[in-house]
Parts: C-alpha cells; sequence; structure tokens
C-alpha cells in the first residue's frame, strides 16, 4: 500500500529528478522516504497514472523529519496542492527571452515608463576624434584637411542615424588619405558594423 507511486520531481531552477518512489496520500499529501532530494516550496511532482494521464502537484508546505515513531527513517511529508491541467501547464511553461541591442527590454502584463540611454558609438567617437588629430598633424594642405574633416563630420553624422548604412561609411573613409595610423582607427570604426 506504500511506497507504490513513482513520481517526477521539477524544481523551481530547472533541474529535477525523475522516478522518486513516494505514497501520493490523497489529492493534498504525499510521502516521500529518504534524504536524497531536496523538496522546496514551489516545486512539482507529477506522477503518471497507468492509464496514460498525468497528475501534478505543486509543493505547498515540504516538512522533513529524520525520524520518527513508527517510520523507517528520515522522510518527507509533502503538503501539495493538486493542479488542474491549465494550472500545471503554466506552472511548467518557462518562457526565455533573448533581447539585444540598445535600450533593449520585455515589458509582460506592464507599461514601462523609464527613460534609457546608451551611449552606441563612443567606439566610433573615440576613433573620429583620433582621426582629427591625425589628420592635423599629417602635410596636408588646407583644402585636403578641410575635406578630410568634412568626411569624418559625414561619417559621424551616418552613426548620429538610427540605421548607419554600412556602404556609405566605408565609402567616405576610404576617401582619406592613405596613412598607417588612419587605416588602424578606419579598422576599428568598421568593426562597430
Amino acid at each position: 500500500m506504500f511506497d507504490k507511486d513513482k513520481v517526477d520531481l521539477k524544481r523551481q531552477d530547472g533541474s529535477g529528478a525523475d522516478g522518486i518512489i513516494a505514497t501520493v496520500a490523497g489529492s493534498d499529501l504525499i510521502v516521500i522516504k529518504g534524504s536524497k532530494h531536496i523538496i522546496d516550496v514551489g516545486d512539482l511532482l507529477t506522477r503518471k497514472l497507468s492509464n496514460g494521464a498525468e497528475e501534478t502537484y505543486q509543493v505547498v508546505d515540504p516538512k522533513y523529519y529524520e525520524t520518527t515513531p513508527g517510520s523507517s527513517g528520515p522522510h518527507y511529508q509533502l503538503k501539495v496542492k493538486k493542479l488542474g491541467v491549465p494550472e500545471a501547464r503554466a506552472a511548467f511553461q518557462h518562457i526565455v527571452y533573448n533581447v539585444t541591442g540598445n535600450n533593449a527590454r520585455v515589458n509582460v502584463d506592464s507599461v514601462d515608463n523609464s527613460t534609457n540611454i546608451a551611449n552606441v558609438h563612443a567606439v566610433v567617437d573615440e576613433q573620429i576624434e583620433a582621426l582629427r588629430k591625425e589628420i592635423a598633424n599629417l602635410d596636408l594642405s588646407p583644402v585636403e584637411q578641410a575635406e578630410a574633416l568634412e568626411v569624418l563630420d559625414a561619417v559621424k553624422d551616418q552613426f548620429g542615424q538610427e540605421k548607419p548604412k554600412r556602404s556609405v561609411v566605408m565609402a567616405l573613409l576610404d576617401s582619406l588619405p592613405k596613412v598607417a595610423t588612419i587605416a588602424a582607427a578606419v579598422a576599428k570604426i568598421a568593426d562597430q558594423f
């Protein structure tokens, strides 16, 4: 009569164990012998019935006993709540949201009134300033220097847009004087795409 059931344990952290010998004593009590498993409030126990159906129980009050008079050793007496099918499905449902990008967020049944500020192009700004200094140090005519600085302003404007166009930025950067120090900064900007 005792220890005739098998239950699967699903902890809240996603871990668990299958095939635990237990006694399901009604819809509000499950007894599990031994101390092999740690069971906590909110954990789920599922029992598969011989007819293929499943019953899911949520642990409400896990009481662990080292030994009690007349018992056969350490065991859990778990006060549980039997879940209906919709509740059981909701309890097992794990939703993972993977969000990326600037100011990414997920709102579930809530309104987000927050304001986030992201400096997306800090690397670009840093490299454009380095390019400005390098152009000032090059032996260029005033017209060539002014044209190179205009190119940098156009690159900065591209990154100020919501979606900078890589082809435009690369074409602009390609028009800069061919110097090793400029090439290094251009490569760092190109890596931002």
